[in-house]
């Protein structure tokens, strides 16, 4: 297999894996800044929307790295 083919199927693989975490990350931080939120009897869900942030930078941070 050309080495070009083969590049472009691992790094496709690599970032489908990536978005893939990615949404599984936010949906876990979502759940567990909910389950804050009511344990603190909290009006608005800050620190779902808190944890979701750091998710995304967390994981931007990660690509970015990655990707140099």
């Amino acid at each position: 297999m050309p080495k070009e083919k083969k590049s472009f199927r691992n790094d496709f693989m690599k970032y489908s894996g990536w978005g893939m975490q990615l949404c599984i990350s936010l949906f876990i931080a979502a759940f567990i800044g909910r389950k804050i939120d009511e344990y603190f009897a909290f009006e608005k869900n800050w620190i779902a929307i808190l944890l979701i942030f750091l998710v995304l930078g967390a994981q931007f941070y990660k690509l970015i790295k990655d990707l140099s």
